[in-house]
């Protein structure tokens, strides 16, 4: 009975080997839910911080609110598809307190703003292009981190391409509504984004987007002549997920806009739009 009684015993306490990977689990599993739970909550504050910035930016008119329904719980909002794209009076009226803004942090260059859309951020350019990978306009630590021109482009987008980059957030911030150019009617519905600069104030005519492996070099910045610039605008429409029949000069100044896109490892999404003063367009439109 005994030896029942202590075969019993030892039954009850189990194995040691099982007992310890229950401890790993727990404490695999706690370790995830606090990255989990710090993960969303630099979300939130990113956000925040963000959303406080709309008293950087002026308007005589409200500026329309994403219209596209949520995605689902976790998932990005769907891309806004509006009936008539909007032309330079999106802008009528609307100013950036650069002012204020440069006082925060002298790397600010420009606000970035697309009409019915959550892409209304200021532009920083950093020492390298790895820093506001990870920090708010601000300097805070953040993995939402900012849009950033790359630091080897001239800070007054006086460059033939100037580089511009975002994270792909899965909260549909930052740059993930570049994704929404994938589809013809979205970029019917968005043809132009919207540049501020404390120069003047430009609009961004969007002629390609293209699917690119990270492992390829990016887009040229310069051109050494004529037809390697032609040869570029030629390549990018013809890979381009949309239709375009927009024109671009030779050696028009453009800006191309990149984020990551999950189409297959290690994946990028290259807009570009040819940068045209808001005056110049209405002069040519008029």
């Amino acid at each position: 009975m005994n030896r029942r009684g202590g075969r019993h015993s030892r039954k009850r306490g189990g194995s040691p080997l099982m007992t310890a990977a229950t401890v790993i689990c727990v404490a695999v599993f706690l370790l995830s839910a606090g990255m989990l739970i710090r993960y969303w909550a630099e979300y939130a504050e990113g956000d925040a911080l963000y959303d406080e910035l709309g008293r950087a930016r002026t308007e005589s008119t409200p500026v329309p609110a994403p219209s596209g329904a949520s995605g689902g719980p976790g998932l990005p909002p769907e891309p806004s598809v509006t009936a008539e794209p909007p032309g330079p009076e999106a802008i009528a009226g609307m100013e950036i307190d650069f002012e204020a803004l440069l006082a925060i942090n002298p790397d600010v260059v420009g606000w970035l703003y697309c009409p019915d859309t959550v892409i209304d951020y200021p532009v920083v350019r950093g020492k390298d292009n790895s820093y506001y990978l990870h920090h708010l306009y601000d300097g805070t630590p953040n993995s939402n981190g900012s849009i950033f021109m790359d630091y080897r482009s001239s800070a007054d987008f006086t460059d033939i391409n100037t580089l511009v980059y975002g994270h792909h957030m899965k909260s549909g911030k930052m740059f993930a509504g570049l994704e929404g150019y994938k589809k013809q009617a979205y970029y019917d519905a968005h043809p132009a984004l919207y540049l501020f600069t404390p120069a003047g104030n430009y609009e961004i005519q969007v002629f390609a987007g293209i699917i690119q492996s990270g492992q390829l070099p990016p887009l040229p910045v310069s051109f050494s002549d004529e037809k390697s610039y032609t040869d570029l605008i030629t390549g990018l429409m013809s890979k381009s997920t949309f239709s375009s029949d927009a024109a671009v000069p030779v050696f028009s100044p453009l800006i191309t806009l990149v984020t990551c896109t999950y189409d297959y490892s290690d994946a990028r999404y290259y807009l570009a739009g040819k940068l045209v003063k808001v005056g110049q367009w209405q002069q040519a439109a008029g």
